[in-house]
């Protein structure tokens, strides 16, 4: 995908033999167009090794979860159970077969 953006990019689909020679052989008698200074720069070993760290920076943090305001919100007047919330996930989450361990 990052090569078919350039002028010229030879484009045929996978398997079709005829296609490549006929790509082929209008590429080898036609003059490649010039490239513009901002595609020699994408073509660069630095602007390559952007693209590789970009790519490799981990995703951003996901949005907080929005907290009730107030309301009629089904989750008002029960912030007494925060507290127990990690405890009994923690239970479930590790709880297998007979296992009763808690954590």
């Amino acid at each position: 995908a990052f090569f078919a953006r350039f002028k010229n990019t030879i484009c045929y689909p996978l398997g079709n033999v005829p296609a490549l020679n006929a790509a082929l052989s209008h590429t080898l008698h036609e003059n490649p167009v010039a490239l513009s200074p901002q595609e020699q720069e994408e073509l660069t070993w630095d602007a390559a090794t952007q693209r590789l760290y970009s790519a490799l920076l981990p995703p951003p943090p996901p949005a907080p979860i929005p907290t009730p305001s107030g309301g009629d919100s089904a989750l008002k007047g029960r912030t007494h159970l925060a507290p127990l919330v990690p405890k009994v996930a923690r239970q479930v989450a590790f709880r297998g077969g007979n296992d009763r361990r808690r954590f």
